[in-house]
């Protein structure tokens, strides 16, 4: 998981290491890698881990006899400007978590793939032809199109069409737009919690509101259970708990407004104000302090809160789908986990029929993208069209606990945990909070969330002051810098 919010998520300690697929050996003559090449992958492998890719690696080893070199870079996302700026010893395909990609395209750094969305990338190796066309006529995960027959759609058919905006920028504020970013991760997040535990203080479902909410941390509390573990060197994981309050209460459409940059106004949105009143009661005192909290929250990273949170020394963890995968070595036979929806907090949007709408902070999720000067473009393009194939789409999420932003079911797939059918449904059931921008202020200003606090201060800050004060600090510096920012994208 991320650092910026998303550059958090999937955040999990590994070591570099470099695997070979594997194919024949006697495919692959000296300095000829396989029969037909070489295709060089480097991962961030994190809570998805690596037994997806490894396992499509050596699938289209065997379809296509490229061979596969996957490296798995613990830094992959932090060294991949860098990596792409030197313009050596360049990966053919990057899966790496949230980043301002924007720069790489404004750069032009990386190789446009509209071809794959729209269904013209086509590639042949040997008797195999790979395409970026889809059958999905045997599929009882996707959404059909009748007017396609199933058998000939393509990623603008399949993909969320909320992620579709995502991936498409322009190089200049004035240059026509291209998709250059492939989806690999959606995650959801929100609050995971310990089943027993909530259950012991009287809650057979969890909280459904801010105010259970509250009630719950109090009964656990005088039971002597931390209600939450969290880390503080990774504070933003907060965002995902507290993004879904703002968005509840300002609606999906305005939270996403945000990051158009209209003006120095969208700084002012009430339910920015609202999402932080909420983080305050929730976690720091009268004198300051935090409390519903395992100790010393602040000294402690998230791999640390997780692990506390598996061995049952907290109720809750503000996290995302990819928790069992990231601490599973930890999970104690029996332990029972799950995901709750964002509980309501007042004032949220409510539907036509005055329900309160359920949101689920998906963010923008991690991203493949293919460096323009790679040794191998072709192939970069040809793993990509094979891996969004249904099966594998399915395979990822059942080998990791995570959806990728398509049209389709998955807490319907077969043999996924208890705890990833809960995360599944949330996110099935949810109107998905996606980072979409074509502001040029988002993509070559780089203006945050919190500018100028960033979430490492913002919740800090509230330890002092009030959420109106912080957020008309954050509020007041965009009105003066606002100029300076147009000037950035001139």
């Amino acid at each position: 998981m991320l650092k910026k919010i998303l550059s958090l998520v999937l955040c999990g300690t590994l070591a570099l290491s470099a695997v070979g697929c594997g194919g024949d050996s006697t495919e692959k003559p000296d300095g000829n890698g396989g029969k037909n090449g070489t295709l060089k992958i480097t991962y961030y492998k994190g809570g998805t881990g690596d037994e997806w890719i490894e396992t499509i690696a050596k699938d289209f080893e065997k379809a296509t006899g490229i061979d596969v070199q996957l490296t798995a870079d613990a830094k992959a996302t932090e060294n991949a400007l860098v990596t792409l700026e030197s313009n050596r010893n360049l990966p053919d395909l990057m899966f790496i978590l949230y980043t301002n990609w924007c720069k790489y395209v404004q750069n032009d750094y990386l190789a446009p793939l509209g071809d794959l969305y729209n269904g013209e990338f086509s590639a042949t190796y040997g008797d195999t032809t790979i395409t970026s066309k889809y059958n999905v006529t045997d599929s009882t995960l996707y959404a059909t199109d009748a007017s396609k027959g199933e058998k000939d759609l393509t990623l603008e058919d399949l993909i969320d069409n909320g992620y579709l905006s995502y991936g498409y920028a322009s190089k200049t504020a004035e240059s026509e737009k291209d998709y250059w970013i492939m989806p690999w991760t959606s995650g959801t997040t929100g609050i995971v919690y310990n089943v027993d535990l909530l259950k012991s203080v009287g809650y057979e479902n969890p909280p459904a509101t801010y105010e259970e909410l509250l009630d719950c941390c109090n009964k656990l509390s005088d039971k002597g259970i931390s209600p939450f573990a969290w880390g503080g060197q990774e504070i933003a994981y907060w965002d995902f708990v507290v993004q879904g309050w703002w968005a509840q209460y300002s609606g999906v459409d305005k939270w996403q407004n945000f990051y158009q940059f209209e003006s120095p106004d969208v700084f002012k949105d009430e339910g920015r104000i609202k999402a932080l009143e909420a983080f305050k009661e929730l976690l720091i005192d009268d004198k300051g302090e935090w409390k519903n909290s395992i100790s010393a929250p602040m000294g402690r990273d998230h791999m640390e809160a997780a692990q506390q949170f598996v061995m049952g020394k907290a109720a809750m963890v503000p996290t995302g789908s990819w928790i069992e995968t990231e601490v599973g070595e930890f999970v104690p036979e029996g332990f029972e986990m799950a995901i709750m929806p964002t509980p309501v907090i007042e004032g949220a949007k409510t539907d036509e029929s005055g329900k309160p709408i359920q949101v689920c902070n998906t963010e923008a999720g991690d991203f493949a993208c293919i460096p323009k000067n790679a040794d191998n473009v072709e192939a970069a393009k040809a793993f990509l069209a094979f891996m969004n194939q249904p099966k594998y789409v399915e395979l990822f999420t059942k080998t990791t606990g995570m959806p990728r932003p398509f049209n389709y079911k998955p807490s319907t797939i077969e043999g996924i945990t208890d705890f990833t059918k809960s995360c599944m449904s949330y996110y099935e059931d949810s109107v998905k909070m996606w980072r979409v921008s074509s502001s040029p202020i988002y993509y070559y200003a780089g203006i945050g969330l919190w500018e100028p606090l960033g979430a490492s201060t913002v919740y800090t800050n509230l330890q002092s002051k009030s959420p109106e004060e912080v957020c008309n600090m954050m509020s007041q510096n965009a009105e003066k810098k606002w100029d300076t920012w147009l000037k950035m994208i001139q």
